[in-house]
């Protein structure tokens, strides 16, 4: 890579990384108060770290297909936890969906009685954060084999000879990146940057509000009772 190109990924990293030290730093706000709400958002809280922080390692041993796949995991993550929204009032009941073993999550239905697919919670994320329902499709083409998948692994050509299309490509495998683009690392880098930047805002919202929610009352008491 280029000396410049490795700066601006490095650079990226960093406010990764920064980002992640902004989301631990609300983990302050449990100390008080703990609310029947903070169970789901702890799991987001501690699910997004460890998503961001394979993320960086992966970027860094230059395995792009992985880190994408954990671009994805990391939009779901922000997904449901901004599903939250859907019930306003009743935000108990969207936080009891996850923790009922017996329910399986696309099967729960909103307050409009709308399926919570993942395809109801990117349209209703996208709403307020526009692009995201375009980079959740484009990392779902990297969770499922696609034709991402065949661009990114070694030199393919795939050319038109008399009207018949011929796979020209190298039998050489790898488990790097030898011939992604390099401009690709930036571009994951950043939307990854994005979503978590996303997510932080979503967290601080939460921390805000969260005293409003239904049935806010400290966690110690619901469970006594």
């Amino acid at each position: 890579m280029k000396d410049s190109t490795v700066e601006e990924i490095m650079s990226l990293l960093e406010k990764i990384e920064f980002s992640e030290n902004e989301i631990k730093s609300l983990v302050q706000h449990f100390a008080s108060s703990k609310y029947y709400t903070d169970l789901l958002t702890h799991a987001v809280m501690d699910r997004s770290l460890k998503l961001s922080r394979g993320f960086r390692i992966l970027v860094h041993d230059k395995n792009t297909q992985c880190a994408a796949v954990i671009s994805r995991c990391q939009i779901d993550n922000l997904a449901r936890f901004h599903g939250i929204k859907l019930y306003k009032g009743k935000e108990y009941d969207y936080v009891y969906n996850f923790m009922n073993p017996q329910s399986k999550f696309s099967d729960l239905k909103d307050p409009d009685g709308k399926k919570l697919s993942d395809y109801h919670l990117i349209s209703f994320l996208e709403k307020q954060h526009s692009g995201i329902h375009q980079m959740y499709e484009e990392f779902c083409g990297y969770a499922h084999l696609s034709e991402k998948n065949l661009k990114a692994c070694s030199p393919m050509d795939i050319r038109n000879i008399n009207h018949k299309e011929v796979a020209v490509f190298s039998p050489e495998i790898s488990s790097y990146d030898s011939y992604l683009n390099e401009t690709s690392y930036i571009t994951l880098t950043d939307k990854f940057l994005m979503v978590n930047n996303i997510l932080l805002d979503e967290l601080k919202w939460y921390f805000n509000e969260r005293a409003n929610c239904s049935d806010s009352r400290n966690l110690s008491s619901i469970i006594n009772n």
